[in-house]
């Protein structure tokens, strides 16, 4: 027999764990790429921000799309993955976001301005597309996990500008505190001008 159900158009759904009731559906506002204005885009990956007043949504289509979690409010739209984003997760403190898509790359966004900070660079590590993405309790570190294997980033968090991330790695390098997070914000940075 056939069903009579339609496809649900691709959103994030979030459910109260006192009722178990559906609260607020997020629809993925971008346009599949494949159909145009005909479908809209495939949701791969939602996160919480620490204090639960926003959301991060990773669109198949290269876009993340932040929400306020209270309203279902659409915040903003972030662009900068030239595919699809397949991970997000905010730091700690919320004050960042990092994505990891398709597109092989893994980037750092200001949460406030809204406005991507940085593109992590591997090194030497051959990236193939970001799946999952996760920092350390400590928010010193982030994973990014990956086809056939994972890259790990030490980082320090970088600041709403790249210069001041710059700064701080030169005072820390000066100050004898030298590790791998300050040369990878100093190179990353550099890299980025």
């Amino acid at each position: 027999s056939c069903s009579t159900k339609t496809a649900s158009p691709p959103a994030a759904i979030i459910w109260s764990t006192k009722t178990w009731k559906a609260v607020q559906t997020l629809l993925n506002s971008d346009p599949d790429a494949s159909l145009g204005q005909l479908a809209r885009g495939m949701v791969d990956d939602v996160a919480f921000s620490p204090d639960g007043i926003s959301l991060a949504m990773a669109s198949r289509e290269g876009s993340i799309h932040l929400w306020d979690v209270a309203t279902g409010k659409l915040l903003d739209t972030l662009k900068g993955h030239s595919s699809a984003v397949n991970a997000v997760v905010f730091s700690s403190d919320g004050r960042t976001l990092a994505s990891g898509g398709s597109d092989r790359t893994v980037r750092l966004w200001n949460v406030e301005s809204r406005r991507e900070l940085v593109q992590l660079d591997s090194g030497n590590i051959e990236m193939a597309g970001v799946e999952s993405l996760v920092y350390s309790p400590d928010g010193k570190h982030l994973l990014a996990g990956r086809s056939g294997g994972g890259a790990f980033w030490s980082h320090l968090r970088p600041s709403p500008r790249e210069s001041d991330a710059v700064e701080q790695a030169d005072a820390a390098d000066e100050a004898g505190a030298s590790d791998g997070a300050s040369q990878l914000i100093r190179s990353v940075s550099r890299a980025c001008r």
